[in-house]
């Protein structure tokens, strides 16, 4: 729960829990990957996670009346480039071997947020009358 405590909460305090899955959750893939480190790794999947939503689709990627965003092309923001990513895991490049633990990385986030929505729905649903 240091996920929505941190994001929903604003406590910072939190910031360091949820690193810490994450970097032991990178360390099962990111073994043998040169240069790369599993705290990287995290903050990589992190900043990827928090990246800046486009202001015309407001994060949608596509836009109201249909269509694909014309300023963000349907991503629903600005990706951080390769080289800043390789930089934040801790390598010098970037390798297409980083993709798959990023990738596993954003689904754990990913699984956290479908946990809390989930408990907001179960708790909703138990107080009406």
């Amino acid at each position: 729960w240091a996920w929505a405590y941190w994001k929903y909460l604003g406590d910072n305090s939190q910031i360091t829990p949820i690193i810490q899955a994450l970097s032991t959750e990178a360390a099962k893939y990111s073994h043998g990957i040169n240069g790369a480190t599993p705290e990287g790794f995290a903050q990589a999947a992190l900043a990827e996670h928090l990246r800046p939503l486009c202001h015309r689709c407001s994060g949608r990627g596509s836009m109201p009346m249909g269509g694909v965003c014309p300023r963000c092309k349907g991503e629903g923001g600005k990706q951080l480039s390769r080289s800043a990513i390789a930089r934040l895991i801790g390598a010098k490049s970037w390798k297409p071997a980083y993709a798959g633990t990023l990738s596993i990385l954003l689904g754990e986030i990913s699984a956290w947020e479908y946990a809390i929505y989930q408990t907001v729905k179960q708790n909703l649903k138990q107080k009406q009358p």
